[in-house]
């Protein structure tokens, strides 16, 4: 009990969004490094999933796109506001906001045409009279700013894909990233069983997350 107490010891089960898998949620599990007696399980699932998953009681942590309310789940909700990335050589990257006339006509990378962010640029365009030309429709924003950086688009992407790509390309990134308006969010939350009280590691590793999603949020404020 006190090797538990001390969260020397146990196993925690992470359910998480492809977007934030691959650099946000490995880093924090990392902190288990000097305990070799705490387990992790870190699956990647779609958001639909995820929420099953948590409200089933099979993971203790999740997070996920943001679902409708559901009693058999504990939320704590964020809404993260979306950039848009550009070629760092590109006329555009001179500007400090980015809005829809500025991209009319142009080519973009979006996700599926009913994905909340996808409406919402819709949306933003309609509202400005810009032309919208979605000319790749992705399951994630990832390769989005991998065509980006060939100069074939632009994309308007959630900020966890591109903490993936600053982390990964580093000093050879070749895009920037400026603030869009009007907003586009993408709704995601951190999801725990209801019924079930969470276990020491599960309230430590949730309060890491909370701190890193809102450090994110911070990052790429206006």
């Amino acid at each position: 009990m006190q090797e538990v107490g001390d969260l020397q010891q146990g196993r925690l089960r992470i359910a998480c969004l492809p977007a934030a898998s691959n650099h946000m949620i490995p880093r924090l599990v990392s902190v288990v490094h000097d305990k070799p007696k705490v387990s992790v399980a870190l699956m990647m699932r779609s958001s639909a999933t995820i929420e099953e998953w948590i409200a089933s009681q099979q993971y203790d942590i999740g997070l996920a796109e943001t679902p409708l309310p559901n009693r058999a789940l504990e939320q704590t909700n964020f809404r993260m506001q979306c950039v848009c990335a550009i070629p760092e050589h590109d006329p555009l990257a001179a500007l400090a906001v980015i809005e829809p006339r500025h991209l009319s006509g142009q080519p973009l990378a979006t996700l599926q045409e009913e994905h909340p962010t996808c409406i919402a640029t819709r949306q933003a365009f309609r509202q400005q009279k810009a032309r919208y030309i979605p000319r790749f429709e992705l399951h994630t924003f990832q390769p989005a700013l991998e065509l980006v950086e060939q100069g074939l688009c632009y994309t308007i992407s959630e900020p966890f894909s591109v903490q993936n790509y600053q982390a990964l390309k580093g000093d050879g990134s070749k895009l920037v990233f400026r603030p869009f308006r009007p907003d586009v969010n993408f709704a995601v939350s951190i999801l725990q069983p209801a019924h079930r009280p969470a276990s020491l590691l599960a309230s430590a590793f949730r309060d890491m997350l909370v701190e890193a999603i809102e450090a994110l949020q911070q990052q790429f404020q206006p």
